[in-house]
């Protein structure tokens, strides 16, 4: 307010002070008054913690632009009339009313008394700190240029961010929120918004997310599976069953107590040094990360139903990780697949990572007959010289080859039928190279008493 002779009236006697003090004021001390035409040309304005009730006058600081306010005994403050103002702190006073201009971009008024604060005309406004007042509702939809808010401590129930498209930072912990959707918000990178009471939260669409707080809610459902920057998680005392990290590449730390999860495996999550799931409901658990060594925190104790813990290294972590229960131990394999690990076997398993003795490969016998008469050989009526190869394939694909090498003689009166058998070592290529049995393959078949055979079967 302009008085008599250009003077801006001052009530409050500590703001008249400092005014006075930067020779701004009229130079007459606890008069009341400073000079207008000094303080309209005043750009920034320092009044931290000088114990100010009113900071009437402020309204004729035409230029000012950065306002600094905090720690005094402030009950209201008018700031419509500066509108070249754009950054404001007024945190810890004892606001209940707030009064803005619509060109500020940067506004802290943490720890106030604020039941309502109306920032629909502050479109320009970039980070706004409400922390700590007694907010019901927050209208952020029309400051479309917020990259940082923080607005926990409050009584809010809900809360809408989805026009808010360029929010980087979102702190909304400590209030009454049931729901929480930030699928628009693909640049956020922090959200806290623990101490809640959220029944499920979705952040898959957050790919730049890099720190999430969302314990002490109460939520059934977490999927973080497209958060995969992702390095620090705390989601303790809630309500949830199973967690899937498998995505979570970037994971370092994670805060998973006071749940009730039956299954944890964090074998991708290579980065991870830190881990805590006390008092859930796990069955299995596997560490197994290529990692453990450098872990600074592994705490499991109160898992009744679990066992055996998978890690890298059961001698290393039995010696350095204490915080299990009794029943706990460390293994290198907790679930060995059992079966056949040989390659060249016909019943090779590709899961199987023990080998039971299992494995079954392919065999070949040779017989040479010599009759007069027509035999039966494998269910076959032989009446001509010559090599017969009988194959048999068994339930897992493993071949059993039968050959004969047959001679039928004329009759002499003598029936004698001369069955020897030779052992093959090898079985050959056209090039010498060593070669299981193929089907429609030109073979050479080795045998040890120094016979070779040049066969091809066909079926």
């Amino acid at each position: 307010m302009i008085g008599f002779g250009q003077l801006t009236y001052v009530p409050d006697s500590a703001f008249e002070a400092i005014l006075e003090s930067i020779l701004v004021g009229n130079g007459i001390a606890n008069d009341d008054s400073v000079s207008t035409n000094s303080i309209r040309t005043l750009t920034q304005l320092n009044l931290v913690g000088l114990g100010i009730f009113d900071l009437t006058g402020i309204e004729d600081f035409d230029s000012l632009q950065i306002l600094e306010c905090s720690y005094n005994n402030l009950t209201a403050l008018d700031l419509s009339s500066n509108t070249t103002l754009t950054s404001l702190d007024c945190n810890n006073n004892q606001l209940i009313s707030l009064d803005l201009n619509t060109t500020i971009t940067y506004l802290n008024c943490n720890n106030n008394q604020l039941s309502t604060l109306d920032v629909s005309m502050n479109t320009a406004l970039i980070s706004l700190h409400c922390d700590s007042n007694n907010i019901i509702s927050l209208d952020i939809s029309n400051n479309l240029a917020l990259s940082n808010l923080r607005c926990g401590y409050n009584q809010l129930v809900t809360l809408d961010v989805n026009n808010d498209t360029v929010l980087i930072q979102l702190w909304c912990n400590n209030n009454q929120l049931t729901s929480l959707n930030v699928s628009n918000n693909l640049n956020l990178t922090v959200l806290r918004c623990n101490n809640n009471q959220l029944m499920s939260l979705d952040v898959s669409n957050n790919t730049n997310l890099i720190s999430l707080r969302t314990h002490n809610n109460q939520c059934t459902s977490l999927n973080i599976n497209g958060a995969t920057n992702l390095s620090t998680l705390w989601c303790q005392n809630n309500q949830l069953t199973s967690l899937d990290v498998s995505s979570n590449t970037a994971l370092t730390s994670l805060r998973l107590f006071n749940n009730q999860v039956i299954d944890l495996d964090i074998t991708n999550n290579t980065a991870l040094r830190s881990l805590n799931c006390y008092y859930n409901h796990l069955n299995s658990l596997n560490v197994k990360n290529g990692n453990n060594m450098n872990f600074t925190a592994f705490n499991v104790t109160h898992n009744p139903n679990l066992y055996c813990i998978n890690v890298d290294d059961s001698s290393w972590s039995a010696n350095n990780w204490a915080n299990i229960d009794t029943q706990h131990f460390f293994s290198n394999n907790c679930n060995p697949i059992y079966g056949c690990t040989d390659t060249l076997a016909c019943n090779y398993d590709t899961l199987a990572d023990t080998d039971d003795g299992s494995c079954i490969y392919s065999t070949a016998s040779h017989d040479t007959i010599i009759s007069n008469i027509s035999i039966s050989w494998n269910g076959l009526m032989l009446a001509i010289s010559g090599d017969y190869t009988f194959l048999l394939t068994n339930s897992v694909g493993c071949d059993s080859i039968a050959n004969l090498n047959l001679t039928i003689t004329t009759p002499s009166g003598i029936l004698n039928i001369k069955n020897t058998e030779k052992t093959l070592l090898r079985i050959t290529d056209i090039l010498g190279r060593e070669m299981p049995y193929k089907k429609k393959t030109s073979l050479f078949y080795i045998y040890d008493d120094g016979t070779v055979e040049k066969r091809i079967t066909i079926e």
